[in-house]
Order: structure tokens, then C-alpha cells, then sequence
């Protein structure tokens, strides 16, 4: 997911388009620790924004806000979906793709492209 979020960035880097990871473990995920990731990873901070807060909070915003699915993966770490969520300029969600597709980033790149084309007051 975050080599192909990393792929997106760059190719998106001439955009109004931001992108955000939200943490599925918010206890670790204390602001210092997502700012040496998002480096690592080569994030540009002004349009990736990687997304912390208290643990109910976050749970909410992704189970209900995002409607994305929280498990626990054999070790019993937090997991989080492997689906891409495309949220419009409205803050309205516009659709998902799956992140394990080997073309995902074309597909994100197309829908992308199809809301950037959408004036503000256009609903699908």
C-alpha cells in the first residue's frame, strides 16, 4: 500500500491532490514516529499527510467515515484494509480500489482524473 501511495505521490505532484494515511494503531503512531515514516517513504509533507488521533476517534473515522473494515493480523497488530478510499473535493466518498491490483494506481489515476475534470458543484 505505501509503495503504491509513494507511486501516486510522485505522479500526482503537479496536482491539487492530497493524500492520507490514517493510522490503524494510534498508540504507536505518535506524530514524531508517522513524520520519520512519511521521510522514509519519501512523502511530500504539503500533499501527504499521514493521520493520527486517539483510538476511538481513529476507529470511527475509519470504520464509519471511511467504511473501511479493522482486524488484527496473526500476531495481533491492528490491520487495516487494503483498499484505497477516493474522497472528493466535498469530502464526499467517490469510490474504492483494491490495493492488491497490480494496475490500482492507473484505475486511482483515471477516477482521480474523472473528479479533477468535475466542477465543484457537479454530483454524479
Amino acid at each position: 500500500m505505501t509503495s503504491r501511495m509513494a507511486e501516486l505521490n510522485k505522479k500526482l505532484r503537479k496536482s491539487d491532490v492530497t493524500l492520507v494515511s490514517f493510522s490503524v494503531d494510534p498508540d504507536y503512531d505518535q506524530p514524531p514516529i508517522l513524520a520519520e515514516y512519511a521521510a522514509k517513504v519519501g512523502a511530500d509533507p504539503s500533499r501527504w499527510k499521514f493521520l493520527t488521533g486517539p483510538k476511538d476517534k481513529m476507529e470511527t473515522l475509519i470504520v464509519k467515515g471511511m467504511l473501511q473494515p479493522l482486524s488484527k493480523d496473526a500476531e495481533g497488530m491492528p490491520a487495516h484494509s487494503t483498499r484505497f478510499v477516493l474522497v472528493d473535493r466535498d469530502g464526499q466518498l467517490r469510490g474504492f480500489q483494491d490495493g492488491n491490483d497490480p494496475e490500482v494506481v492507473q484505475k486511482l489515476l483515471m477516477d482521480i482524473g474523472d473528479l479533477l475534470r468535475e466542477s465543484p458543484s457537479d454530483k454524479k
